[in-house]
């Protein structure tokens, strides 16, 4: 058995009141009827979600579903959790939030996040088979993936690729900007978005993000994940300090730290090399920086050692990356 969290429909119900169409008839036929579909917090059987969504099909215009929910379907509508992801710092963060917590929303859903040179892949799978309203929560999802991607990569973001699970979607270029050059494939294994990864570096703008709509304020001063960065980021070129200086800073014994980080879903570790990967593929793009000196200012101790980190992250090597960058 697999559950979802019931903001995936809350934000398609709403959608639908305000429009003045009744769905208490399709809540009754899809057994969602002693549900509380009000709080999106909620969790209700996938299965039951998947009928609610094959329902929609009996309402007048809903063939259409990209084109009525393009802009309606956004992570922090669906969710508290969604907004929380959006409260990270940049995109590669939300991106390994999203990963590493991908059960959260959707208990059959896995999500994986990958990179190769210029490409970032982030990938969506279902663990059950085909079924029926299934495909219209793939739109549900592309549609967030694809807004939250843009609030990096700003309003005409699109991706390179779209890698779809089913044969189509209709009125997809809702979700597109007009003339773009997006390699769509069809009956796909897996939901995949395939984006510049230079994009992983860049902070999201959310429009109103100091809206006291926004449940979830910002935890980032007071978290030891988000402290250790900011530690990093204000070091001089060359300088990381390790996780018993930090400790000591932190005035916390380093046992201590590392508890107060795995509570956190972290390690010491993981917070310096996502650091030096969004470090890295921002400098690497610069001309104005040689190899030596991106190493050295990633506190590396030679260069080869870069080099092995940056194939580790990108499945590339610095100097095909930054040739890449110069030849797009």
């Amino acid at each position: 058995m697999h559950i979802a969290q019931a903001g995936f429909i809350k934000t398609i119900i709403d959608h639908l009141e305000r429009s003045g169409s009744s769905v208490e008839s399709i809540i009754n036929r899809s057994g969602l009827k002693n549900f509380r579909l009000d709080d999106a917090e909620a969790y209700i059987p996938t299965d039951l979600m998947y009928k609610f969504l094959n329902n929609l099909r009996g309402i007048e215009g809903m063939s259409d579903f990209m084109e009525v929910f393009s802009v309606d379907i956004e992570l922090k509508a669906i969710s508290q959790w969604g907004e929380r992801i959006l409260l990270a710092p940049d995109l590669l963060s939300a991106c390994k939030l999203a990963v590493a917590n991908d059960k959260v929303m959707l208990t059959n859903e896995t999500i994986s996040l990958r990179i190769s040179g210029h490409k970032a892949i982030l990938q969506i799978s279902y663990d059950d088979g085909p079924v029926r309203g299934r495909e219209l929560h793939e739109c549900i999802n592309l549609a967030g993936a694809i807004n939250g991607i843009k609030l990096a990569g700003g309003k005409k973001f699109a991706p390179m690729e779209l890698h779809l699970q089913q044969e189509s979607i209709p009125n997809l270029e809702n979700l597109l900007p007009a003339d773009c050059n997006t390699k769509i494939f069809t009956s796909q294994p897996a939901t995949e978005l395939v984006f510049d990864s230079s994009l992983l570096y860049l902070p999201l703008f959310i429009p109103g993000q100091n809206d006291a709509s926004l449940a979830f304020q910002p935890d980032a001063p007071s978290s030891y994940s988000r402290k250790c960065e900011r530690i990093i980021d204000a070091a001089r070129g060359g300088y990381m300090p390790g996780i018993e200086e930090f400790a000591c800073m932190a005035s916390v014994s380093e046992s201590t730290l590392r508890r107060r980080l795995a509570e956190e879903g972290t390690t010491y570790f993981e917070i310096i090399d996502n650091w030096r990967l969004k470090k890295a593929l921002k400098l690497i793009q610069s001309p104005n920086f040689s190899l030596k000196e991106v190493s050295e200012f990633l506190s590396y101790s030679n260069v080869p050692n870069f080099e092995r980190a940056f194939k580790r992250w990108t499945n590339t090597t610095p100097g095909v990356f930054r040739d890449q960058s110069h030849g797009a």
